[in-house]
C-alpha cells in the first residue's frame, strides 16, 4: 500500500522488520515500486539483486513483476539475464511468465526475440496471443498484427476485448476497412463488448481513419453511453479527414450533452483552430486551458 502512493521511505520501515528470507514481502516491494512507474526501475534492480546475494527463492511472481519493470524501463540486458534465469530455474513455461518476456521483447523493440518465446509455446491461449498483437501494434507492424488475429481466429482462440482493442486502431493505421467490418460485427454480436465505451470510441476512430465518416458517426449516435472519449475520438475523425468546420463545432456540441473538454480535446481542437485560421475560437479555447489549469502542459 505504501509503495502504491509512493510512500517508500515508510514503506521500508515496514519491510525492514520482516524476515530477509521470504519472498512474499519482497515481492510486494518489487510490486508497489513497478506501480509508481519506470522512474523507480533502479529501486527494483536494487532489491531484485539484493534478493539474489540473500539467496530468497523467487518465483513466477518475484520474475513476472521485475520483467514488467525492465519492459518499461526498457533494460534489454536486465531483462536477457532475467531470461537465462527463468530457464535455469525451470520457470520459463509459464503461461504468465512467457506473456511477460513477450511484451519485455517487443517493448524493447526485439520483435524476433518475441516471435521466438511465442513458437516455443505449445499451446498458445488468449493472453499470449493478445501480447503478439499489441505487441506489433507497439511497433507500428499493423499488417502483421493483423495475420496474428487472422491466424488465432483459424486455431479456435476466441478474441477478447483486449485484443479488440489492440487491433482496431492497426485497422485504421492500415485503412484495413473490410476487416475492421468483420470485428465490428463481432463485436455487435458480443453484446458484453459492445456496451463498452473504449471498444464504441475505437471503433469510431477506426471508421474515420478509413475515411468513413458516415459509419463513424452511426457508431457514435448509436452509443447510448457515448462520453468525452467518444466525442473526441469523432472530433479527430473529422480532423482527419479535413472537416474542419465540424471539428470545431463538436465542441460546442458536446458540452451542450454535458460533456466539459479536457487536455486532449483541447489539444485536437488547437490545430484545427490554426488550419481555419479561427482566431477568435482560438483564443477562446486558449482562456478554457488557462481557466482549467490545463498549462503548462506539452501536449497544447
Amino acid at each position: 500500500m505504501y509503495t502504491s502512493c509512493g510512500a517508500f521511505e515508510e514503506a521500508k520501515q515496514i519491510f525492514n522488520d520482516l524476515p530477509c528470507t521470504s519472498v512474499y514481502p519482497w515481492n510486494a516491494l518489487l510490486r508497489g515500486s513497478v506501480i509508481s512507474g519506470k522512474k523507480h526501475y533502479l529501486d527494483v534492480l536494487k532489491a531484485y539483486t539484493e534478493m539474489r546475494a540473500l539467496g530468497v527463492e523467487l518465483n513466477v511472481y518475484t520474475f513476472t513483476t521485475v520483467i514488467k519493470s525492465f519492459a518499461g524501463a526498457p533494460a534489454l540486458f536486465q531483462g536477457l539475464k532475467a531470461h537465462g534465469l527463468l530457464i535455469k530455474n525451470g520457470l520459463v513455461d509459464s503461461s504468465i511468465i512467457r506473456t511477460s518476456l513477450i511484451d519485455f521483447y517487443f517493448k524493447c523493440g526485439r520483435i524476433n526475440l518475441a516471435c521466438r518465446v511465442f513458437d516455443e509455446i505449445p499451446n498458445s491461449d488468449v493472453l499470449v496471443w493478445g501480447a503478439m498483437v499489441a505487441g506489433f501494434v507497439h511497433n507500428r507492424r499493423q499488417r502483421e498484427a493483423l495475420e496474428y488475429v487472422r491466424w488465432m481466429v483459424e486455431e479456435g482462440v476466441e478474441v477478447n476485448s483486449v485484443v479488440v482493442m489492440s487491433v482496431l486502431p492497426a485497422m485504421g493505421e492500415v485503412s484495413e476497412q473490410r476487416l475492421g467490418k468483420e470485428v465490428h460485427a463481432y463485436v455487435v454480436k458480443t453484446t458484453e463488448y459492445y456496451r463498452r465505451v473504449p471498444i464504441q470510441s475505437a471503433l469510431i476512430d477506426m471508421y474515420c481513419k478509413c475515411g468513413d465518416m458516415s459509419l463513424a458517426r452511426r457508431v457514435f449516435y448509436s452509443s447510448a453511453e457515448r462520453n468525452l472519449v467518444c466525442w473526441t475520438a469523432l472530433m479527430s475523425g473529422y480532423a482527419w479527414n479535413g472537416r474542419l468546420e465540424q471539428a470545431l463545432r463538436s465542441t460546442i456540441w458536446m458540452q451542450q450533452e454535458g460533456f466539459r473538454p479536457d487536455v486532449v480535446t483541447v489539444a485536437t481542437v488547437l490545430p484545427v483552430c490554426a488550419q481555419l485560421r479561427a482566431l477568435k475560437q482560438g483564443k477562446q479555447v486558449h482562456a478554457y486551458a488557462l481557466k482549467h489549469w490545463f498549462l503548462p502542459n506539452a501536449s497544447i
